[in-house]
């Protein structure tokens, strides 16, 4: 097997039937994981610890807390608290709400979040300040579109967009919101939770697959931003997120 195969093949991912703990989240320098701990939808906590499981501490306590994301230089956490878009920092301090909207993800510099805000993504910068639409919802007949990931460059997003026949698929766009091109095809399945690679040379994504009486199960694929490439790395998986160093 070549390198970028094992690489591939070691990414991380976070079982969809965890019920204590989900959505496992790397800073670009630091070495810690912030995840959820609880036992509902509306009593989970953020929690930080070393890889290994050790040191761990609570930075938010229980409450309505969802995808939490490091800012790159691994000193903040973005986060769905409450039903709004949040920042905290790692130590706990400083939680600030941002505004309505979920899936808060951080450009490249640290300096904005992109987010779902409605059936659009918005991007603002990380101290609250100038809101813009990237990828507004335009109304009746438009696709939804969620999930948003920055490229390490910062230069694209990735996304999840769909309804209907093509009910989820990966998505690039620019940073200024054009160029916006689908990067999967899958028919009647639902392609979800766009991470790219430390590299920039792969994105990871979660799609239901075996769909049969009304249930699916998850799996994790990796693909080319060309649209090439694609593989499947684990089956029963959900919520891909790379380590830091692209190995794992």
């Amino acid at each position: 097997m070549s390198s970028s195969l094992r690489a591939i093949a070691a990414v991380l991912v976070v079982a969809a039937t965890l019920a204590a703990s989900a959505s496992a989240a790397f800073p670009g320098g630091n070495g810690l994981i912030v995840r959820l701990n609880g036992t509902g939808r509306d009593a989970y906590a953020l929690v930080v610890s070393r890889p290994n499981g050790a040191g761990e501490r609570t930075v938010v306590p229980p409450g309505r807390n969802a995808k939490p994301q490091w800012s790159p230089d691994g000193t903040q956490i973005a986060f769905e608290h409450e039903g709004k878009v949040a920042v905290v920092a790692a130590n706990g301090s400083a939680l600030t709400e941002l505004g309505e909207g979920t899936a808060p993800a951080w450009s490249e510099d640290g300096s904005e979040l992109a987010f779902n805000r409605f059936d659009g993504i918005g991007v603002m910068n990380a101290d609250g300040t100038s809101y813009r639409d990237l990828l507004p919802d335009e109304g009746a007949g438009d696709l939804s579109k969620w999930d948003p990931s920055w490229s390490p460059d910062g230069r694209r997003l990735a996304y999840t967009r769909g309804s209907g026949e093509w009910s989820g698929q990966i998505w690039v766009v620019r940073r200024d919101g054009t160029g916006a091109r689908a990067v999967t095809r899958s028919r009647g399945e639902i392609d979800s939770v766009p991470a790219w690679s430390p590299a920039g040379t792969w994105i990871a994504f979660q799609r239901y697959v075996a769909c049969s009486g009304g249930s699916c199960r998850n799996a994790v694929f990796v693909i080319r931003p060309n649209g090439t490439g694609i593989r499947r790395v684990a089956l029963d998986a959900a919520s891909p997120a790379w380590s830091p160093d692209g190995a794992r």
